[in-house]
């Protein structure tokens, strides 16, 4: 990628053809005041009578809607559908906005620790399998499946599945935003046909799906999964492209979390290369990895989101069950448990149905929260400085800065293990 010397990200909704736009026109839609209030999920596109919005990327390659002024009839369709700034009001996050007070309290969900009775299918799973069981009722079914998907590019994409083979692909973490576009659509279709429909995503796209579908349907399952934050594709694709540089090879597969080789606890991203004489090599890298938990890679709405709880818009919540060894060590092998908790009544109907492929633990909740139930995550105060770094300097710059690449931070982590070593040793 070809940087620019600034970083200048946009912060108010932007506009096509705006310029034919006259005093006495009505004005048009403004869906976000602040990147904060807009997810990307995809509803006001997708629900446009006009067909006048588009998702486009932005300085930090996440899409946002942008507007045809030549094609907008001011409907406000696009506004009504937005259940992202709803939820962000709901919990005080708007700041033009007066808070909401929830109507009603609300219930709390059941939990359970799950892994499938099959060692495969919770091998080839981020965590304990329990999607793989979920989705595998509903094609038994003759349904479908949405859920997200590694293109041959290497990206995040949703996809729509009648066949397990297709279905399998979903499976394994995925640590850049996803393309949701056309999916809505494709979702709404097969439920109006009678289809039994399983949806994955993220929180914010699950609510997304319910505010375009605009009514409930018997015949849809929700699932969302417990989500630290998504990260930019932008620097993901750089990132690959730095690899490839560095080690004069070409990526031939990628696996974000390498649960096989590493351990379920541990967050090790390995590429399969393949260099021009033919050799496959293997690289092994926590860059990306700590660029991610540093925080600087979230979309910006990550920061405000409404869904950071122990209440969310689906029907099941499924996440790593991260605390596992310490509330139930006999149920923990390091290769994969799941958290399960249960919100509505289609979903323990549907969970029920799950149970003879599954083991499991019923859990207390409170015991069982983890950072991303509890509240967002806080934007880093050199955010920016972050994103400047990202468009003026080399990738490998930004390595050594944030992502804990070179000789300078191996010597400092040996130095802290050895330190942590010796205090145990000592006592202190």
């Amino acid at each position: 990628m070809e940087h620019s010397k600034k970083y200048e990200p946009h912060q108010s909704v932007r506009y096509l053809n705006a310029e034919s736009v006259s005093a006495s026109d009505k004005p048009l839609p403004m869906l976000y005041a602040d990147r904060e209030n807009c997810c990307g999920c995809t509803a006001c596109a997708e629900g446009c009578p006009a067909n006048a919005i588009q998702m486009l990327a932005d300085s930090e390659g996440f899409p946002y809607p942008v507007i045809d002024a030549k094609k907008c009839v001011r409907c406000g369709k696009c506004l009504q559908l937005c259940q992202l700034k709803k939820d962000q009001r709901e919990k005080g996050y708007l700041q033009d906005e007066t808070p909401v007070p929830e109507s009603a309290k609300k219930t709390q969900p059941a939990c359970c620790a799950v892994k499938h009775k099959d060692f495969d299918t919770r091998m080839a799973s981020r965590s304990g399998g329990i999607f793989t069981a979920l989705s595998d009722l509903v094609l038994d079914d003759g349904g479908v499946v949405f859920g997200c998907v590694q293109t041959e590019k290497f990206l995040a994409k949703h996809i729509r599945a009648e066949e397990k083979a297709d279905r399998d692909k979903m499976r394994g973490s995925k640590y850049i935003q996803s393309d949701i576009s056309g999916i809505f659509p494709q979702v709404k279709a097969d439920l109006e046909a009678g289809r039994t429909v399983l949806f994955s995503g993220t929180s914010c796209q699950v609510a997304g799906l319910k505010s375009y579908l605009q009514k409930p349907y018997d015949n849809l399952l929700t699932v969302d999964i417990v989500c630290h934050g998504v990260p930019s594709p932008l620097v993901w694709k750089e990132y690959l492209q730095w690899q490839t540089q560095k080690h004069n090879a070409i990526c031939t597969a990628v696996d974000f979390r390498n649960k096989r080789d590493f351990g379920w606890k541990a967050h090790v991203e390995t590429l399969t290369m393949k260099k021009p004489s033919g050799e496959t090599i293997t690289v092994n890298s926590e860059v990306f990895k700590k660029l991610f938990y540093g925080e600087y890679l979230s979309r910006p709405s990550c920061y405000k989101c409404p869904y950071k709880s122990v209440h969310h818009p689906s029907d099941i919540t499924i996440a790593d069950y991260w605390g596992i060894q310490r509330i139930a060590p006999e149920f923990n092998d390091d290769k994969g448990v799941s958290l399960v908790l249960i919100n509505t009544d289609a979903g323990r109907g549907w969970f029920a149905r799950a149970k003879d492929s599954i083991e499991l633990l019923e859990e207390k909740l409170e015991d069982s929260l983890q950072p991303p139930l509890k509240a967002p995550f806080d934007a880093p105060k050199d955010r920016t400085q972050f994103w400047e770094m990202f468009y003026g300097e080399p990738f490998e710059t930004l390595a050594k800065q944030y992502g804990g690449y070179g000789l300078v931070n191996a010597v400092k982590r040996k130095l802290g293990g050895w330190k942590r070593s010796l205090k145990k040793r000592l006592h202190l």
